[in-house]
C-alpha cells in the first residue's frame, strides 16, 4: 500500500475586480498585496493609537460587563478615523529601506610630501599619534553651554505650532510657515535667549570680571564670547572690534587696548543676537556689516586670530610667511566646499547646509590641529602647498598654464588645461 503523502496544491488565489459594466479587470495575485497589507497593518495601529478609539473600546467593554446590548456604530464612521493618516504616513518604500541608505558614504585622505624649507607639525613627527592610533573623543569644556544649534526642538515652542483643531469634523494643519522665517525652525530665535532674560547673566559677568573702568579686556571678554555666546574662543577679538565698530568708538587703539563697556555688549545681543538663531548669529559677525554674503577675506581675519589661539599652531609664531598661507589656505577650502553655488561669495543658506559651524567649535576644543580634518589641518595644508611648490618651478608665486601641464606627468590634455 503506497503511504506516501499525496502533494497539495499550490496556492493561487486571485482578486478579481468588475467594474460597472460587469467587465472582469485585471486579476491581482494574493502574493503581491504585501504592500497593501502593510499599508493596512500601518491604518489599522494608527486608529488603534487614537483617542476615540480608546473610548470606543472601553464603552463596549463596559457595555459587554453590565449586560446592555451593544451598539456598535456604522462602519463608515468607524473607518473615517482610521483613514485620517497623519502627515507623512506613507506606504511602505523598498527604496527609502535602512539597507539603502546606509551604503552611500565615501571618504577621501591627502597623500603627504615632504619639502626641507616648510615647517612640520610637532603632531605630524613619528611617534606623536595617540596610543593604539585611537583618537581620543571630545568632551564639552566645562562651564560653556551647548552650541547654538538652527534645529527645532523636539517640542513645539509656545507660542509658534498649535495643536491640530477639528472644524466641521475636519482636521486643519497648524501654522508651519510665518513670515520672515526660514522652514522647519530654522532662522528663528532662540528661546530663552532674550535680552531680559540674559540680562542677569551679562551684568554678572561684567561684575565679576572688569578691572577696568572702560569695559573688559580680550583676555576677560573670551569667557563672554564661550560662554554666554557660545561661540568659539578665536572669535574673541573680531567680535570685541564689531562691538565696537557698531555701538562704541571706533577700535583705533591697538587689539591688546580693547575694551568692551557693558551698554555697548547690550545694544549688540539686543540687535544681533536676540532676533537670531545660531547660524544667523556666526553669519552676521563674520560678514561685513552691510554686506548680505561672506567673502574669503572675512574668513582671513578669523583663521589669522586662530594662528595666535590655538596651541596646535603654535610652532608658527616664528614663521610669518606660512602663518598667512596657512590663513589663506583655510579661507579658500572654506570657500571652495561650503560655496555651493561657485559665486565666489558664501551665503546663510550656504553655510546653513554646511559643516563649518561644527568644525569650528572642534578647532576650538582639540589641541592637536590636526585631528580636526575639517578645513584646519596643518597637514592638510602641507600636502597641498608642496604640491604647489613642485608645480610653480620658477617659485613666483603663481602656477602658469606650462606649469599646470606638468601636473600628474602631463596627464592634463591641453583642452582641459585651458
Amino acid at each position: 500500500m503506497d503511504t506516501s503523502v499525496p502533494m497539495l496544491p499550490s496556492l493561487d488565489l486571485k482578486i478579481d475586480t468588475r467594474g460597472r459594466d460587469g467587465v472582469h479587470a485585471a486579476a491581482v495575485p494574493v502574493e503581491e498585496l504585501h504592500y497593501a497589507k502593510a499599508k493596512m497593518d500601518e491604518l489599522f495601529l494608527h486608529w488603534l493609537s487614537q483617542k476615540e478609539t480608546g473610548q470606543l473600546v472601553s464603552r463596549l467593554i463596559h457595555d459587554v460587563k453590565t449586560g446592555v446590548p451593544v451598539n456598535v456604530p456604522p462602519v463608515p464612521a468607524v473607518l473615517a478615523s482610521c483613514l485620517a493618516a497623519p502627515p507623512g504616513l506613507g506606504s511602505p518604500s523598498v527604496d527609502g529601506s535602512p539597507e539603502r541608505r546606509l551604503s552611500r558614504d565615501a571618504s577621501r585622505s591627502p597623500a603627504g610630501t615632504h619639502l626641507s624649507h616648510l615647517p612640520r607639525s610637532p603632531s605630524s613627527r613619528p611617534g606623536s599619534s595617540p596610543p593604539g592610533g585611537r583618537v581620543r573623543p571630545l568632551s564639552p569644556r566645562p562651564g560653556i553651554s551647548p552650541r547654538p544649534s538652527g534645529r527645532t526642538p523636539t517640542s513645539s515652542p509656545p507660542g509658534r505650532l498649535s495643536p491640530p483643531l477639528k472644524v466641521d469634523g475636519r482636521r486643519q494643519l497648524p501654522q508651519f510657515f510665518v513670515p520672515g522665517e526660514g522652514g522647519r525652525g530654522r532662522g528663528r530665535r532662540l528661546e530663552g535667549e532674550s535680552l531680559e532674560t540674559k540680562r542677569g547673566d551679562i551684568e554678572q559677568a561684567w561684575k565679576h570680571l572688569q578691572t577696568s573702568p572702560e569695559g573688559l579686556e580680550p583676555a576677560q571678554f573670551v569667557q563672554v564670547v564661550r560662554d554666554l555666546c557660545g561661540f568659539p574662543a578665536f572669535f574673541n577679538r573680531p567680535l570685541m572690534r564689531r562691538v565696537l565698530d557698531l555701538y562704541g568708538a571706533k577700535p583705533t587703539a591697538p587689539d591688546p587696548e580693547l575694551r568692551v563697556p557693558l551698554d555697548c555688549f547690550m545694544r549688540y545681543w539686543k540687535e544681533e543676537m536676540e532676533p537670531y538663531d545660531g547660524v544667523d548669529r556666526v553669519f552676521r559677525l563674520i560678514k561685513q556689516p552691510g554686506a548680505r554674503t561672506i567673502g574669503r577675506q572675512d574668513f582671513v581675519v578669523l583663521v589669522e586670530e586662530l594662528l595666535l589661539f590655538h596651541p596646535g599652531l603654535q610652532f608658527l609664531s616664528d614663521h610669518t610667511e606660512f602663518q598667512e598661507k596657512y590663513a589663506l589656505t583655510v579661507a579658500t577650502r572654506i570657500l571652495y566646499t561650503v560655496n555651493t553655488s561657485r559665486t565666489g561669495r558664501i551665503t546663510a543658506r550656504e553655510l546653513r547646509r554646511s559643516n563649518l559651524l561644527e568644525a569650528f567649535q572642534l578647532v576650538d576644543e582639540d589641541e592637536d590641529i590636526n585631528r580636526v580634518t575639517l578645513y584646519f589641518s596643518y597637514e592638510h595644508f602641507y600636502v597641498l602647498y608642496c604640491r604647489f611648490w613642485e608645480l610653480d618651478t620658477d617659485h613666483d608665486g603663481a602656477v602658469s598654464r606650462e606649469d599646470l601641464m606638468r601636473y600628474g606627468g602631463h596627464r592634463l590634455s591641453r583642452a582641459i588645461v585651458d
